[in-house]
């Protein structure tokens, strides 16, 4: 082993253990899933020709733009068409390597013709003709190609070789030179392809093979914690694996479903995980999904012109058959068994009813008896029902007078703390009242004084300007409006606030700058006072009567309530 992979290997024994305890948890859940998960795959296999199609479509939207592509972009499409096509018909993916080889450009650029020799070598995998396959990966010279193209190749010999030592070992048991191979290209990734997904999945591979499937679970749980859903695939199978070499068949099983069904829902039909789950499932005891686990997978091997998968399929089926028809016998013999039980429990049944008719009879005079009692009974019974009927409809008139009394004092404390808070500012406005009389008396004295003084001294022309003068009527006015403004607001501080929340929003009042009420506020301050009659406000305000007619039509057309209840919240300002 290299030496960066021994370090590697020697850090992940120092941690393996702290990171199996964090996903232990996770491990159980998984094993608890296990039924469902089998659920979902036979959801899923039942339907494959959905996700068949699936492919297709995406296959055949790339052939349409085949037409109109440049040279540079057909090597592109070509190779997209098959990837998709790669593990789902064989066949057709190997047309396509022979369409990108044809391309003018691939013949002058050795990147690309190293990488569609790779890509036929795996092709060949697939299609079982290793010799083809090993011939062209022993041709392929690396030496001065980038390093991506030298990890892809170091992927593609693991793969091919690691494929033909599992197609031969079970005929040629003392051969391990293929398996030495696969093991010196694994060790070839882990030394010169950088980190990343691909690599760990391979690094867990690596510790699978040498026995350390802890150290390979930590690996491979740090890839699904941070692979995107198609990367996972990869990873579900290595833990699968692990847990294999645990001897922990719950959790085998569940990484093989779980690989599975992302097999199918991806259109895959050249996939190991089904075929080696039906084996599990016989193992334990589920001999009909393993059968149709097996098929499926039987199906898809011929679709795809897999041989390698159809071999192995081939491999496993005569014995689950087997062990399948094995079952039909016993289904059947448990059924003969269970019919013949059925038809002596019918005879004893015949003969039970023969005694249940005698028994019958005699417990038909006891229930003869038994009604005329219950008869009796029921009458009794009735009568203390329509006793306790009475007695509840009287309960229930006694629990309404109480309810209407008590609705009654609620009412009538409501009606006593009105009163008291109306008198309180009637009170409140009687006293004001009387001051702004007394003070309005001394204005018309110091006037009137001011008057006479200019007529004891013959100061004529003063006397007329200061008689034909409205300054003094406006100046009173605005203290008068003034003193009605603060006084109102003293009894109803929220009035303006109050005022605006019976408005749409784009119709609030708003006062000038010193104001406290402006003219429509004061109109609708004098009916919150119970002055509601036009003519008295216009007469109180010193403004026409239409003039009043007009704001408070405005006023109320801006309302977000109706005229009703607009006067029925104005009126409940406090």
């Amino acid at each position: 082993m290299p030496t960066n992979v021994t370090k590697v290997y020697t850090d992940m024994k120092h941690i393996v253990t702290i990171i199996l305890i964090s996903f232990a948890f996770i491990g159980k859940t998984y094993g608890q899933q296990l039924p469902s998960l089998l659920t979902e795959l036979d959801n899923a296999i039942q339907k494959k020709d959905i996700y068949h199609k699936r492919v297709q479509d995406r296959i055949d939207s790339l052939k349409r733009l085949v037409g109109n592509a440049s040279d540079d972009e057909l090597y592109s499409l070509y190779e997209q068409i098959y990837s998709s096509y790669n593990n789902f018909q064989v066949d057709s993916s190997f047309h396509y390597i022979r369409m990108m080889e044809r391309l003018d450009d691939v013949k002058h650029d050795n990147t690309r013709r190293l990488m569609i020799m790779m890509k036929k070598a795996i092709t060949f995998g697939i299609m079982g003709d290793f010799s083809s396959a090993i011939d062209i990966v022993d041709t392929i010279n690396v030496d001065d190609a980038s390093s991506e193209v030298r990890a892809e190749y170091f992927h593609t010999c693991r793969t091919v070789y690691g494929w033909y030592a599992e197609y031969i070992k079970d005929f040629r048991h003392d051969d391990n030179h293929y398996g030495q191979l696969t093991q010196a290209y694994r060790d070839s990734i882990l030394q010169f392809t950088p980190q990343g997904i691909r690599r760990d999945n391979v690094l867990a591979d690596n510790y699978i093979v040498h026995g350390e499937a802890d150290v390979a679970i930590a690996v491979l749980q740090d890839i699904l914690a941070k692979a995107e859903d198609e990367q996972k695939v990869y990873a579900y199978y290595n833990l699968a694996q692990c847990y294999k070499v645990k001897g922990d068949d719950d959790k085998y099983a569940v990484y093989l479903a779980l690989t599975a069904i992302a097999d199918i829902r991806n259109g895959v039909t050249e996939y190991v995980a089904l075929p080696e789950l039906a084996s599990l499932m016989l193992k334990m005891g589920d001999v009909d999904r393993a059968y149709t686990y097996l098929f499926c997978s039987m199906e898809d091997a011929h679709f795809c012109s897999a041989f390698l998968r159809t071999f192995e399929v081939n491999t496993i089926f005569p014995i689950i058959d087997k062990e399948y028809r094995e079952q039909e016998k016993r289904n059947q013999m448990f059924e003969h068994t269970l019919f013949s039980g059925v038809c002596a429990f019918a005879v004893f049944l015949i003969l039970a009813l023969f005694y249940l008719q005698k028994q019958i009879k005699r417990v038909h005079n006891i229930k003869e008896k038994l009604s005329e009692a219950n008869k009796r009974l029921a009458v009794t019974n009735n009568q203390l029902e329509d006793a306790n009927r009475q007695l509840e409809e009287a309960n229930m008139q006694l629990q309404g007078y109480n309810s209407q009394l008590g609705e009654n004092n609620d009412m009538l404390s409501r009606a006593n703390d009105l009163l008291q808070n109306t008198n309180k500012i009637k009170e409140e406005y009687i006293a004001h009242y009387l001051e702004m009389c007394r003070s309005y008396m001394d204005a018309f004295e110091n006037f009137r004084k001011s008057l006479l003084k200019l007529a004891k001294n013959n100061q004529q022309q003063e006397l007329m300007k200061l008689l034909k003068s409205d300054d003094v009527m406006e100046d009173e006015q605005k203290r008068f409006f003034a003193d009605f403004d603060k006084s109102f607001l003293s009894i109803h501080p929220d009035f303006i606030s109050e005022f605006n929340a019976l408005l749409k929003d784009d119709c609030q009042l708003v006062p000038k700058k010193g104001e406290l009420l402006n003219i429509e506020l004061r109109i609708f301050a004098l009916v919150r006072l119970g002055v509601d009659d036009s003519t008295m406000i216009a007469h109180f305000l010193n403004y026409s009567l239409p003039t009043i007619y007009n704001y408070r039509s405005r006023i109320r057309n801006n309302s977000i309530y109706d005229k009703d209840e607009f006067n029925r919240r104005l009126m409940a300002i406090s």
